[in-house]
């Protein structure tokens, strides 16, 4: 069985709770737009491991998972304003990243208040590698 590779877009870090709610609002919005590419939204806090330090925060992603064959340039062209937005106004970096067919997981771009035509074009090059 074939797994379904995706694409997907978090913020980076597991500080979230201050910017919760503005997150999974921009996000929830991306996905309705994107819902008939088949985006899913996605806020998993993990539990912290075993014997973790108490000040250590727990892995917490939030964002919006996209199957890899419906994502492309025109995506690309929204997403990557949209998050540098997001980046601008609560001060924080996000990042964009494919599954494997092993299904391990590649961090491919991180996005920043001065993300532009640089990280569109690397990714449209990166997800024409990848389809």
């Amino acid at each position: 069985m074939q797994m379904t590779r995706i694409i997907y877009v978090y913020v980076d870090g597991s500080d979230n709770a201050d910017n919760e709610a503005e997150l999974l609002k921009a996000f929830s919005e991306l996905k309705t737009r994107w819902f008939e590419l088949g985006a899913t939204l996605v806020n998993q806090k993990y539990e912290p491991c075993e014997g973790a330090d108490v000040n250590d925060l727990s892995d917490w992603f939030i964002g919006l998972n996209i199957p890899l064959s419906s994502f492309g340039a025109q995506q690309i062209e929204h997403l990557v304003p949209l998050i540098q937005k997001l980046a601008k106004d609560m001060d924080r970096d996000f990042v964009v990243g494919v599954t494997l067919p092993s299904g391990m997981t590649q961090d491919l771009v991180f996005l920043d208040r001065c993300s532009g035509e640089r990280e569109v074009a690397e990714l449209n090059l990166i997800i024409q590698d990848a389809h």
